[in-house]
């Protein structure tokens, strides 16, 4: 069964320290964060923060105006 870590994290954005912590049993915790990315589950944005996109449609938020 899989399990959303994203879900554990209250709010909508998330840093990559938090991420990597979160991501601890992974052999490569990284690759589980580009993988996300590179999934749209994650935004990417400047120096090591992330917005988690399901967090960010449920609030009605524009990702293009967010991200900009």
């Amino acid at each position: 069964m899989k399990t959303n870590f994203l879900k554990q994290i209250q709010t909508p954005y998330v840093d990559s320290q938090t991420l990597l912590t979160l991501f601890h049993d992974y052999q490569k915790p990284r690759e589980k964060i580009l993988r996300l990315v590179k999934n749209q589950e994650l935004i990417r944005l400047k120096n090591g923060f992330y917005l988690i996109t399901e967090k960010i449609e449920k609030n009605g938020s524009s990702i293009k105006l967010i991200t900009k």
